[in-house]
């Protein structure tokens, strides 16, 4: 059995450590709920917590990890994993999408058995990162793997080798990725700006990502160095039409296509990828976001997405 709070947010989206373990209890008290009373002292919990937390302060995320385990500790039956084997921590990136591959391809049949011909390619689309784990086959392209390359990943299950690539984008999951934007957008903005700090920042800000003629606050972190330096909470509004192109250049700003690509090819900020279209015969299958956005599209139907 799978519980998930409706509309819940992460662990990194609370500024009170306390209030974030406490968001854990609807999860806690379904487990409570669904395992034998005799059982619960006896069922480990753990929690693993991923990019959104990695992204905030040292001390902030130190502090919700450790309030997260103290509440486990003191107001539910379960024993939590130990500290030294890493009961409540932030997950790495890379295990955060080898597991998910793992998983899936467990669930499909395609691991734990006979060696299948080709296993499953797992993309996942989070809050604050995204993870891409696929089998490439360079047989196929002739390349082989390129030196010095780190996103490799080795496995052996029941006997079996599988040499996967995996790369975690950390700052490129959906919330993420959305506040680079606006910062973005921000920042262009202020440069051509030719009014004082003060009225500047009270005006709407013109977001070409946004659909046409729409309005949304959002909150915005300038550099130090920046003449309006700190948080600031800006309203920003869509264009009178739809403008694809210039939200499609600023896409592709934050994406980081125009980096230099040291181990070709690469897919985003220079990261090195294997391509798909030469090194891997399978079938992809999406989660989080990426179902999410293509589910209230419809895409699905056509595309055989997957949850």
């Amino acid at each position: 059995m799978t519980e998930k709070i409706p509309g819940g947010s992460g662990l990194s989206s609370y500024t009170d450590a306390n209030q974030a373990a406490r968001s854990l209890d609807p999860l806690l008290l379904f487990a409570q709920s669904s395992i034998p009373k005799q059982f619960q002292s006896c069922t480990p919990i753990a929690v693993k917590a991923t990019a959104g937390l990695r992204l905030l302060s040292d001390e902030l995320s130190l502090k919700i990890l450790e309030a997260v385990q103290t509440r486990l500790e003191t107001q539910f039956p379960f024993p939590v994993v130990s500290r030294d084997s890493g009961g409540v921590e932030i997950m790495k990136g890379e295990d955060e999408g080898v597991f998910a591959w793992i998983t899936t391809n467990y669930l499909l049949g395609k691991i734990g058995g006979i060696r299948d011909a080709s296993t499953a390619a797992v993309f996942d689309l989070g809050g604050g990162s995204s993870q891409v784990v696929f089998e490439p086959n360079y047989d196929t392209s002739g390349e082989g793997v390129p030196a010095g390359v780190t996103e490799g990943h080795q496995l052996i299950i029941e006997g079996q080798e599988y040499h996967l690539y995996q790369h975690s984008h950390l700052g490129y999951g959906l919330m993420s990725a959305r506040k680079a934007i606006h910062q973005l957008v921000l920042d262009h903005a202020y440069k051509e700006a030719a009014i004082s700090d003060e009225l500047w920042i009270s005006q709407p800000v013109l977001n070409p990502c946004m659909p046409p003629q729409t309005r949304t606050r959002v909150t915005v972190q300038m550099p130090p160095d920046h003449d309006l330096q700190g948080e600031h909470d800006i309203t920003m509004e869509g264009p009178a039409n739809a403008d694809f192109a210039h939200c499609r250049a600023l896409v592709e700003a934050i994406l980081g296509k125009d980096k230099p690509c040291p181990t070709s090819p690469c897919s985003i900020n220079g990261v090195y990828q294997p391509s798909l279209d030469d090194t891997f015969p399978g079938d992809v299958y999406i989660f989080s976001y990426f179902y999410d956005r293509t589910h209230e599209l419809e895409l699905e139907r056509d595309a055989g997405v997957v949850s």
